[in-house]
């Protein structure tokens, strides 16, 4: 093997080890700031809403599931497959890990698998140092919010949190963020680059051995992520028009390789179409799944200075006539569906911003070359300090397209340095909220409020009444009615609301108003108590 091929991959798995080293600090300065009485919830701040779903998922696969049930909502419905989180618990029951380990395993594990269909993706447009930079860009690249915080007031307590700029609070937004969030965010993303990369080359070579690998791959994305069905399709159609307007032919070698691959990948969107027609638990979800993408004013500054690059790469490809080939038509064609499909009328269209970075990234490299000549025309003195500086590149790259991925990692060890309550919970309470998984079966369906509710299906691994607000069924009936439960009233209509939920559990904190109502209501037993906390049978 040639030495340039060891460099590639050493540089390859050196930035895979700074982005799970980079991370994974918010969960380490988590764990070392627990104290003994306060206990770390495994939690980052921008986007903890999700969290406890995975770890939901990965205690049914500790249970024996391999079809997983939405434990939030006390409604049966249609079976979910989630490949990603069932490769993940069958890997953490072999390796015997705690639901916490299990996650951050496979989120590390990941890394390197979707930074290597990064570098292959990179490896279609560059060679040598122009590709390590794409692989660069594309990874720690993201807008330039950080810079305007003082402006957009950004808060997580107060309301209008969907309308700040993606890239301050939105996983999808590019690949640390999803690296920092959840693995399968990141297999998204190495997903997507590997799909577009088999399609172009099925084209290219007119091999359909490529395009059933693309269509394998999709299978394989859709089959945890069915949000990006629409994207995937998207891409591929619009980059087929381009390549028929540029060319001026039908181009049916090409419809032949996409539908090579839809068909291969039909079998999932079929069955999830089927579920959303059928089951109103999946058809209740898709539509209180409601991820909408901000306006395209605050959309701009989420991808910042990459819109620059990618502007003056598209240009400088077209003045060089490079932009008839099909493999650069079809960054442009991924750039310019995906930027559509962000506003088209779906539920979850902001959830279709995964992956737009990559080719805003490939575009602002080869747009480089002419930004070099610009400014060494103007300031030739800065190419003199770099020689003599040479962090100087690392910093300007840095400050340029990464500061607010930089503000996003500060304010989640801040909020570790804080032990702010949001990722800091009393040790009674947690003890307590542990207790119902060792003291309660698989068929248990506990009450609490929602706040508590949510910890309780992922730390627990038992379903509730209500915790999120996309995957309860009826969600703000439920949290009205639960409230009202858990307030001072008629306890024979208390006895009624339980039996319609199937409620065999009641769990009541400090947090939740203390436990002293719920020693009065004859119909519940206690069956662990602590200071802080109390978890009740049903009568």
């Amino acid at each position: 093997m040639s030495s340039e091929r060891w460099s590639d991959r050493r540089f390859l798995l050196g930035v895979a080890a700074a982005l799970a080293a980079l991370s994974s600090l918010p969960y380490l300065l988590g764990w070392l700031r627990a104290t003994s009485q306060l206990q770390y919830l495994g939690l980052h701040g921008f986007a903890p809403g999700d969290t406890f779903v995975y770890y939901n998922y990965l205690w049914q696969v500790r249970d024996g599931h391999w079809l997983l049930q939405d434990q939030f909502t006390a409604e049966p419905g249609w079976p979910i497959l989630n490949t990603y989180w069932l490769a993940a618990g069958i890997l953490g029951n072999l390796l015997r890990l705690s639901i916490p380990l299990t996650f951050h395993l496979a989120r590390l594990l990941t890394i390197p698998f979707a930074l290597f269909a990064l570098w292959v993706l990179g490896g279609r447009y560059f060679s040598g140092a122009s590709r390590r930079a794409a692989l660069v860009l594309m990874v720690f690249s993201g807008g330039i919010s950080g810079y305007l915080l003082p402006f957009f007031r950004p808060s997580r307590e107060l309301p209008g949190l969907y309308q700040l700029p993606l890239d301050l609070w939105t996983a999808e937004s590019n690949v640390f963020l999803s690296a920092m969030h959840a693995g399968h965010m990141v297999a998204a993303f190495g997903m997507i680059a590997g799909i577009f990369v088999a399609f172009e080359r099925a084209v290219a070579t007119r091999q359909f051995r490529y395009s059933v690998l693309g269509g394998s791959m999709t299978l394989a994305l859709l089959s945890f992520h069915p949000f990006h069905a629409p994207l995937v399709a998207g891409v591929l159609g619009c980059w087929w028009l381009l390549l028929a307007a540029t060319q001026r032919r039908a181009r049916l070698d090409v419809i032949g390789h996409l539908l090579v691959g839809a068909a291969i990948a039909a079998p999932i969107v079929a069955y999830y179409a089927a579920a959303v027609a059928a089951d109103p638990l999946t058809t209740g979800r898709a539509a209180r799944n409601l991820q909408l993408t901000p306006a395209w004013y605050l959309l701009v500054p989420s991808f910042g200075l990459l819109l620059v690059g990618a502007l003056i790469g598209g240009r400088q490809l077209a003045r060089m006539g490079q932009l008839r080939e099909p493999r650069w038509l079809l960054l442009v064609a991924w750039v310019a569906a995906q930027s559509m499909l962000l506003y088209a009328p779906f539920t979850f269209q902001r959830r279709l911003v995964t992956g737009l970075v990559l080719p805003l990234a490939l575009l602002t490299v080869a747009g480089w070359p002419a930004v070099a000549v610009w400014l060494r025309r103007r300031w030739p003195q800065l190419f003199s300090a770099q020689r003599s500086l040479p962090f100087l590149a690392p910093l300007a790259l840095l400050l340029l397209f990464g500061f607010s991925n930089m503000v996003n990692l500060a304010n989640d060890l801040g909020l570790m340095v804080q032990r702010h309550p949001l990722v800091f919970w009393p040790r009674e309470e947690l003890a307590a909220i542990g207790g119902i998984r060792s003291r309660t079966d698989a068929n248990a369906v506990v009450l609490a409020l929602p706040e508590s509710s949510y910890v309780i299906a992922g730390l627990a691994g038992r379903t509730v009444v209500l915790g999120h607000d996309v995957e309860t069924l009826d969600y703000e009936a439920k949290r009205v009615a639960a409230a009202w439960f858990f307030q001072p009233g008629s306890a024979d209509v208390r006895r009624a609301l339980l039996a319609d939920w199937g409620v065999t559990h009641v769990y009541g904190s400090a947090r939740d108003g203390g436990t002293a109502m719920l020693d009065a209501l004859p119909f519940l037993s206690s069956i662990y108590r602590n200071a802080t906390a109390a978890v009740y049978r049903v009568q």
